[in-house]
């Protein structure tokens, strides 16, 4: 029969129309109807409701099916037959399967130490009894499901087994169970005994790749406490029962937590401390015993369904400034916190996991060992992770052409290798917006073709749109299916839908991901094309650190180690920064930039911390280039310092060598240095290994000179009196700076002529061009 789903019917009832046959029988009121899904594996029972109004082929079921059984084509419905009378069942253990109301494990309510705890005092409800009055009289079999309200949210549960004598170990009753599976039977509130053995509900959690060895890591260390618990008991051995997740807003804490959790069938529980310092009010006069004290609330929920694992989320808000109004009650928090966690100690498989974002900022109390014995760092995806990441989405879109015509790679392929090297900084939810926010541009861009073309109306190609997504879901194996009976067929969205590149430069342009925002310099945007002449130094520039990053697997299997650094120098004026900022442009790689004179404090110490804090993020965002400007500033001879008693030269250089070429190495991150004074910088700066190219970027010769006259002239409106070849001739000795200046005081001078002036003619460039010489002379 084909099923519908309504709300207004009652959770154990169904409705049928009275000329319905079933098993060639016409049903009447309170026949009791068992409906069979999945190849007959889950049953329910329920009570039969004639009603005219239905179809003769349709049964009409309560609605809470529908969040258990989806996409019901047909269902089995066979009369249950009581005549005979029905046995009535002595124990029955039960699985929640939906729901969000808390009920806490038989096993756990039965512990020492809650039993002679007051903790748990107002959580010892009648449970079982509770339960029962809602199933009385139901009738159940193995793995039949049954559902009510509990506490005003509906609750669905799974009969895992049915025992038919309190004696269970008789074989009679071993005999009777073996047959079970087949047996119906009733619930009595008076003679029935409930034991909910289960209180894991496994939910869906996105796929997670990239970071395998982290959350192998993890697993070992919750299920070690969990399963051999005798074993470190017996020992000696202190279990690990805590650990401290730290990464970025975006990385993936609360999927990693979750995944394990689905892993372990290990109820999980959750609480932000943000929420709690909103709320903050509420909590001042709770002291830590209080019955209405959130974190104990949350503690003796978990401690009452075991195995579990609670989850402090924004660790990082306890951070204790002399001068923050919420000090006192931060305190009041972190003490509460730390005595729950060594409560935890007391009962078996219960395990915390705290968020932060920076270990540094947690106050002293929560950095103890015995309070968060492991850390896992979860880093800013490398290249390699992000590429493992973006695979993961891009498998589920239909891509258009490839991006890069040179490459032989297939279309996915090609997209992953670019996205991956332009994505450096981004974190898994970056990644996953960045899709979202292309898909949505291509949708976008259909609706527009369509309304240009006036073929489909807006509304009508929303409507295909809508009908489509709803006919989507994640099958086991967390790929998107199309689940339409038009569409069973290779026919889905991804079909209809094609991301092209330019969806994805649009996304990238008007995405931000934070941790590029908070570590990231921020430099003019340049391309290679807008800076004249100096063809073979710009292509050595490009050679020497794309490479680096594009291709070091090459490196590796040829047994170079790629470049560590480039030294540009040269007179000033000739566009050593314009290079950085255009390698810096089209490379797509983050940039952090330090200006020489800037980086000094005045107290102590305080300059050295800053550049280990910019290499520290450098590290964190890699490809990065770490851009030195006016390198000789801070990178000077150290015998030319001797006069300065303080020796914050000697001490900011020795900190800069460490950080370049020092026990931590430097991988997938170039220094770019910046000078118009090499004879000024200290000799160990200089050497291989440290800047292992030094580029001279001298005076543009003729040609040069040309080419970049040539690009101004693209921008600037010249006369046709203005002839660029004897401009470039009598422009010897001049730097493109010069050039530049040169055109902009020649427009200047035009408009003092005329202030309505459009074009420059070669007389205001005359006029320009003599006292520049005379300046020179």
């Amino acid at each position: 029969m084909k099923p519908i789903f309504k709300e207004e019917i009652k959770s154990n009832q169904v409705l049928l129309h009275p000329n319905s046959l079933i098993n060639h029988q016409f049903p009447s009121n309170n026949d009791v109807l068992c409906i069979s899904l999945n190849n007959f594996f889950q049953k329910f029972y329920l009570s039969c409701v004639l009603n005219d109004d239905l179809d003769k082929s349709v049964i009409a079921l309560p609605k809470w099916l529908s969040l258990t059984c989806e996409h019901l084509d047909n269902v089995n419905v066979q009369l249950v037959d009581t005549s005979n009378g029905i046995p009535i069942v002595k124990k029955i253990f039960l699985t929640k399967i939906y729901g969000d109301v808390w009920i806490p494990s038989s096993k756990s309510l039965h512990s020492p130490y809650l039993q002679s705890s007051q903790r748990a005092k107002s959580y010892k409800l009648d449970w079982p009894d509770l339960i029962l009055n809602h199933f009385d009289n139901q009738l159940v079999s193995e793995n039949s499901l049954l559902s009510d309200f509990i506490m005003d949210q509906i609750c669905i549960f799974r009969v895992e087994r049915i025992q038919f004598s309190n004696d269970d170990s008789s074989e009679f009753i071993s005999a009777l169970h073996v047959q079970s599976s087949s047996l119906i039977s009733k619930i009595d509130q008076r003679e029935t005994e409930v034991d909910i053995s289960s209180l894991f509900v496994p939910r869906k959690v996105p796929s997670i790749v990239g970071f395998e060895n982290e959350i192998d890591s993890l697993y070992q260390i919750i299920s070690g406490s969990f399963l051999n618990t005798e074993i470190h008991s017996k020992f000696g051995i202190q279990e690990t029962r805590t650990a401290l997740i730290i990464g970025p807003h975006g990385s993936g804490k609360k999927s990693l937590i979750q995944h394990i959790c689905n892993k372990l069938s290990a109820t999980l529980f959750m609480i932000s401390l943000t929420t709690m310092m909103i709320k903050h009010d509420m909590f001042e006069s709770i002291e830590e015993d209080d019955d209405k004290n959130p974190l104990r609330i949350m503690f003796t929920k978990a401690m009452l369904s075991a195995p579990s694992v609670i989850v402090i989320k924004d660790l990082d808000i306890l951070a204790v400034d002399d001068q923050n109004y919420f000090d006192k009650w931060k305190m009041k928090v972190i003490s509460m916190l730390v005595r729950e966690i060594q409560d935890i100690y007391k009962i078996d498989q219960v395990f915390v996991v705290g968020f932060t974002c920076d270990k540094s900022k947690l106050p002293v109390e929560l950095c103890k060992v015995e309070i968060f014995q492991h850390n896992l760092v979860l880093s800013i995806p490398s290249r390699k992770q992000r590429e493992e990441i973006l695979s993961l989405y891009l498998s589920k879109l239909n891509l258009s052409f490839s991006v890069n015509e040179a490459m032989n790679n297939s279309v996915m392929k090609d997209y992953i290798t670019k996205l991956g090297l332009m994505t450096s900084g981004y974190v898994p939810n970056d990644l996953g917006k960045l899709c979202r926010l292309a898909v949505l541009q291509a949708l976008s861009n259909v609706e527009n073709i369509n309304k240009n073309n006036k073929k489909v109306s807006v509304s009508d190609n929303m409507n295909n749109i809508i009908k489509d997504l709803t006919n989507l879901r994640i099958n086991e194996n967390n790929e998107i299916e199309n689940v339409s009976e038009n569409n069973k067929g290779n026919n889905n969205i991804r079909s209809s839908l094609i991301i092209s590149w330019n969806d994805f430069e649009y996304a990238m342009s008007i995405m931000h991901p934070l941790q590029k925002i908070e570590l990231e310099s921020i430099l003019p945007q340049q391309k290679w094309n807008d800076i004249g002449g100096y063809e073979h130094i710009k292509k050595k520039i490009k050679q020497a650190v794309e490479w680096s990053i594009i291709k070091h697997e090459t490196y590796k299997k040829l047994g170079a180690k790629p470049l560590s650094g480039i030294l540009l120098y040269g007179p000033s004026g000739c566009g050593k920064t314009l290079m950085v900022q255009a390698l810096v442009t089209e490379s797509h790689m983050n940039v952090i930039c330090i200006d020489g004179p800037k980086i000094y404090s005045k107290y102590l110490g305080d300059t050295e911390k800053i550049i280990r804090g910019l290499f520290k993020r450098a590290r964190q965002i890699i490809p990065c280039i770490v851009f030195i400007d006016e390198l000789d500033s801070i990178a000077s001879k150290r015998e030319w310092d001797c006069s300065n008693s303080s020796g914050v030269n000697e001490r900011v250089l020795s900190t800069l060598l460490n950080e370049i070429d020092g026990i931590q190495e430097l991988k997938q991150v170039i220094i770019i240095g910046c000078t118009n004074k090499l004879d000024q910088i200290d000799d160990a700066l200089l050497r291989p290994g440290r800047f292992d190219q030094l580029i001279y970027i001298g005076l543009p010769n003729e040609s040069e000179r040309l080419n970049i006259l040539q690009i101004m002239s693209k921008k600037v409106s010249f006369n046709n009196d203005v002839n660029l070849n004897e401009l470039s001739k009598s422009t010897n000795l001049f730097t493109g700076a010069d050039l530049e200046n040169l055109i902009r005081e020649s427009g200047l001078c035009a408009l003092r002529e005329n202030i309505l002036s459009t074009k420059i003619y070669n007389r205001h460039i005359e006029i320009v061009l003599k006292n520049k010489i005379k300046n020179l002379k």
